[in-house]
């Protein structure tokens, strides 16, 4: 199951508001966030996904390509889930 955190303003909120203890009660979800919630990665690879870090700039194109690639195909992934998020909060 995969869903986006959504209602949290910062990532300290998100782990002082349970999210850390989620990951432990519900083995099988990932969370897509956005490139703030680093820390969150961190702490539970696999589990908490952000988007891909960008490759430095002398890297190869090929490498860039890809890079935009997997930032879109995350986004896409992200946007349904906070248009969702949106509509129950209209």
């Amino acid at each position: 199951m995969r869903c986006a955190l959504g209602g949290y303003t910062t990532p300290a909120a998100a782990r002082t508001k349970g999210i850390d203890a989620c990951f432990k009660h519900f083995p099988d979800v990932e969370v897509l966030l956005d490139d703030g919630y680093l820390g969150l990665r961190r702490d539970h690879p696999g589990k908490a996904i952000t988007p891909p870090r960008k490759p430095n700039k002398s890297a190869l194109p090929e490498f860039h390509e890809r890079w935009k690639r997997h930032r879109h195909a995350h986004s896409s992934d992200r946007i349904t889930v906070e248009h969702a998020l949106a509509d129950h909060k209209r």
